[in-house]
């Protein structure tokens, strides 16, 4: 029987479909705050019914609205608004994008600043710097299991030798297991591509 793939969803993003999506967008005003309180009053009513796709959680320079399908979080600086939206896809970046904007361009009247979208920046560690890391830190993990033992073995009894020097030999053996498998996998990737 063969299985199927099917996505998870994770509170608002699905795992396993399409990428999450980000964005940021920036509002340079003189009065960045006055706006964040105008999207707080947005998020908590619309009219005199309260919307129950926005959950809004908010102080005096920060705000969050949870939207169906995707977040903004909203950050007030002293001559701007940050507005950092994330979707589970596209379309729902767009439709959030377009809800955000066109709410400020509403209860800014004709002097209302424009927000400036752009694609967010998400800053990921390349894949050698995780490798050289996990390297140090299994060396450094070995090294003090070896001193510690090491100590260990100088205070303890003529008898407690062999049993010391058998949980070496097994951390020896350990590492050269895993540093074996490491390397064969490492040709294995290597003649894939």
């Amino acid at each position: 029987m063969e299985k199927t793939h099917r996505p998870r969803k994770v509170g608002f993003l699905i795992m396993g479909a399409e990428q999450p999506q980000q964005a940021e967008g920036h509002v340079h005003t003189d009065h960045p705050g006055r706006y964040l309180a105008r999207l707080r009053e947005w998020a908590g009513t619309a009219g005199s019914r309260p919307q129950p796709e926005r959950l809004a959680e908010w102080s005096d320079t920060h705000g969050t609205i949870d939207f169906e399908g995707g977040r903004c979080t909203l950050q007030a600086g002293p001559d701007a608004l940050t507005l950092r939206v994330e979707a589970a896809d596209r379309n729902g970046l767009r439709r959030i994008q377009r809800l955000i904007t066109e709410r400020l361009r509403e209860t800014g009247g004709p002097d209302a600043p424009p927000v400036t979208w752009q694609p967010a920046v998400t800053v990921t560690p390349h894949p050698r710097h995780r490798t050289k890391l996990g390297i140090a830190a299994v060396v450094v993990l070995v090294v003090a299991a070896h001193l510690g033992l090491g100590g260990l073995l100088l205070a303890s009894g003529p008898w407690k030798h062999w049993a010391l020097a058998a949980v070496l030999a097994a951390l020896l053996a350990k590492t050269a297991y895993m540093l074996r498998r490491r390397t064969v996998r490492r040709g294995q990737a290597r003649q894939a591509r």
